[in-house]
């Protein structure tokens, strides 16, 4: 499938890791303010920059160093977590990427995560080779996942975006495809039911990932 550009999600959607010691979040900025901070309620979907703005505004005004400094912090808590219980691909998922990428589909990411962040996941559950990590899109410069498929949008030619599909596990990844016109696969595989994700109308939904059914999947997507 040469032209065909993957957008991928990380969490719930290519991997899957150990519950955090803590939120990872709320104790960045625990260590940037130094004061007691609850995780974000309903944070699946969000970018990091979404969710760290959300919990230092609880407390002073979210600059944009405060920010940067708060993101600092949690990539560092990522790197340390990541070392002592590395992510893991969920099932399906390295087949179904080494099937995309041997029939020339170009795989990227389109994730909340920092790019430091996504990197160490996708590296840890050994992923990484799939991807073209400069090239993705990353949630630490955007406040919502919509801004980021905005950038993806801007920076892609228009016969590229015509055979561009996004690969997410919340219906927030289906909203922020369809507010750039694009089409978008929906899977089961993280904190959301099928059911929930059907009622969001993606263009295909799969309840796990296997390779020969994602490929036919996207076929399917294609041509709709």
């Amino acid at each position: 499938m040469p032209g065909l550009l993957l957008l991928w999600d990380i969490d719930g959607t290519l991997i899957e890791h150990a519950p955090a010691k803590r939120d990872r979040h709320a104790y960045a900025v625990k260590q940037v303010l130094g004061v007691p901070t609850n995780p974000v309620p309903q944070g699946v979907g969000k970018t990091d920059r979404q969710i760290v703005t959300e919990l230092i505004t609880v407390h002073t005004e979210p600059t944009d160093a405060l920010i940067a400094d708060v993101l600092d912090h949690l990539d560092d808590i990522t790197d340390g977590d990541l070392v002592a219980s590395p992510a893991s691909a969920l099932p399906g998922v390295t087949d179904a990427l080494a099937l995309m990428s041997g029939i020339g589909a170009r795989n990227l990411l389109l994730t909340g995560n920092t790019p430091r962040r996504a990197e160490a996941k996708v590296r840890t559950a050994g992923l990484d080779t799939y991807f073209d990590l400069p090239a993705g899109f990353y949630g630490h410069t955007h406040a919502t996942r919509m801004d980021l498929v905005a950038e993806a949008v801007g920076r892609l030619d228009d016969d590229v975006l015509a055979t561009t599909i996004i690969i997410g596990d919340t219906p927030l990844d289906i909203a922020a495809a369809r507010s750039g016109g694009l089409k978008v696969i929906a899977v089961a595989t993280g904190a959301v039911d099928e059911q929930e994700l059907a009622r969001h109308n993606p263009d295909g939904l799969l309840p796990v990932i296997d390779a020969a059914v994602f490929a036919a999947l996207v076929d399917r997507v294609l041509l709709q």
